[in-house]
């Protein structure tokens, strides 16, 4: 792994690879797809259920997060830029 100016040079063997400002928006909705980083924290999809007792405590979770990203002022900034 090299660090350049103004990319990233992967190298192992005969593979290389580089990240640079071509393939970084790529690169960026990739890692968020896998780490699942798409979904926000008010998303209902986290959460999944099984009877009326666990949707109770879901929802009283989900006041939680939206309670802590009201005051922390979050929005849907870029953890990679």
């Amino acid at each position: 792994m090299n660090f350049l100016p103004r990319s990233l040079y992967l190298s192992k063997d005969t593979q290389s690879i580089v990240i640079d400002e071509n393939n970084f928006e790529a690169l960026q909705r990739v890692i968020q797809d896998i780490f699942c980083l798409n979904n926000s924290a008010n998303d209902i999809h986290n959460f999944n259920p099984g009877n009326a007792k666990a949707k109770e405590i879901a929802d009283k979770l989900m006041r939680g997060r939206q309670r802590v990203a009201a005051q922390k002022g979050e929005g849907d900034g870029s953890i990679f830029v």
